[in-house]
């Protein structure tokens, strides 16, 4: 497929659609998108008008879901491992999104060990390779029960959305720190910032972290 500027700004638009409409329910009035763009949308059947706002179409979704999906997963690399700071890995992420065939996104997704957050905290739209946990390659990114004594692993995310993340981010485990795994029966207790913190191995199942 041929990338063009035409194509690029209107992935780029479906994107930012699905993070308004899907993610955040939010209305978006065809007003306040280029005409031009908006046009084409709709002349290829990714979305319509109705009382003048912007319906995705199924067709619509589908694109929009996989541009997501491309965008965050192109993050989430280049922040696990390249180290990028959020400045650049968000920027690289913007351009590099358009051209990631299907085939490099399934690898890139196995590599990370199929990453649920973005490195901002927002869900990456699972794939195929997801549903099938495909592991062809060895997954950068692990949940924290996998590592072993004495082995240290940098937080990825945190895929909890109640008052245990809370709790776990109010010991100091968040995003980019260091822990070291002390114990691993009956709970994990792992060492922040020099404390030692004990934490359940449920919790601890939905700590990712690249092993360092």
């Amino acid at each position: 497929m041929v990338i063009t500027m035409e194509t690029i700004r209107e992935e780029d638009v479906l994107r930012d659609l699905w993070i308004k409409v899907i993610e955040n329910s939010e209305k978006v009035e065809q007003n306040s998108l280029d005409k031009s763009i908006l046009n084409e949308l709709i002349q290829k059947g990714y979305c319509y008008i109705k009382d003048g706002e912007v319906v995705l179409t199924e067709k619509g979704i589908a694109k929009a879901r996989g541009i997501v999906r491309l965008h965050r997963l192109t993050e989430r690399l280049l922040f696990d491992v390249l180290r990028a700071e959020e400045e650049i890995y968000e920027t690289v992420a913007c351009r590099v999104e358009h051209y990631i065939p299907p085939e490099l996104e399934e690898s890139i997704c196995t590599l990370l060990g199929h990453p649920r957050r973005c490195p901002h905290g927002k869900p990456i739209p699972p794939g195929k390779c997801c549903r099938e946990k495909r592991k062809s390659v060895s997954p950068i990114i692990r949940p924290l029960t996998e590592l072993g004594k004495r082995e240290t692993g940098r937080v990825s995310y945190i895929d909890i959305n109640d008052n245990s993340e809370l709790q776990i981010t109010s010991y100091g485990i968040e995003p980019g720190v260091l822990l070291t795994v002390i114990e691993t029966k009956p709970s994990i207790i792992v060492e922040v910032k020099g404390s030692k913190i004990a934490i359940d191995r449920n919790s601890a199942s939905k700590i990712f972290v690249v092993k360092r």
